[in-house]
């Protein structure tokens, strides 16, 4: 992904551009793209999920507002590289925001598919997904909002990976710059590293453990 030198806002942003749905451009599984003003931090805690209804942890309403477009995931999905799902926040109150299921994108919104072990999360996005598409000419980009730009390259790209666009008032967008121009770069992430911690047998009666991965070693106080 590239950027265009435009940005006419007063005030420092962290602009973050997030593959949604995986996929190869130039194919029938077209990927999508999301994007933040803040970095995507703007989140909260769902604590129940009922009847098109989301029940937020205390003090985390602040950030929402009617007509957001925001994101239901958990750990399962991220960890997964899997896409949450796309809803349109309708009606809003002290702890519930209501969404509008005619606008909902990606599995349904149930406890069967964000269950409360896996952490279900509302976060919020500029837009609601956007197809990656390669442009014609040199000067066509996606525009996102205040003069901010995009252009991807042809190729795949992954769920979760990103780009993190700095920008300041005085110095417009910050971005590698090769003979006075914007090139593209690889995504910044995302990586998930993992190490085995055991190995287990299940059978009817319980969880065998078969041998314990972990390296133990003395506290240095002892």
């Amino acid at each position: 992904m590239k950027v265009s030198t435009g940005y006419s806002c007063l005030e420092n942003t962290l602009y973050r551009i997030e593959v949604h749905d995986s996929g190869k451009t130039g194919t029938r599984k077209k990927p999508t793209f999301k994007w933040s003003r803040k970095n995507g931090s703007i989140t909260a805690r769902i604590s129940k999920i009922c009847d098109r209804n989301l029940v937020l942890d205390q003090n985390s309403m602040g950030g929402f507002d009617v007509g957001d477009w925001a994101e239901v995931t958990d750990d399962l999905h991220e960890l997964n590289q899997e896409p949450g799902t796309f809803v349109k926040i309708i009606e809003k109150d002290e702890t519930r925001l209501k969404f509008d299921d005619q606008n909902e994108i990606g599995k349904p919104i149930t406890e069967e598919y964000y269950q409360s072990n896996d952490k279900p999360t509302l976060r919020k996005w500029g837009s609601k997904p956007i197809n990656i598409v390669t442009q014609c000419f040199e000067e066509d980009y996606i525009h996102l909002e205040n003069d901010v730009k995009i252009q991807f390259s042809k190729g795949s790209y992954r769920t979760g990976d990103y780009w993190l666009m700095p920008c300041r008032p005085q110095r417009g967008l910050i971005w590698e710059v090769v003979n006075d121009e914007f090139i593209f770069i690889e995504s910044h992430g995302v990586e998930h590293h993992y190490c085995p911690l055991a190995v287990i047998k299940k059978h009817k009666n319980g969880i065998k453990l078969v041998s314990d991965c972990r390296k133990f070693f003395r506290a240095l106080s002892s």
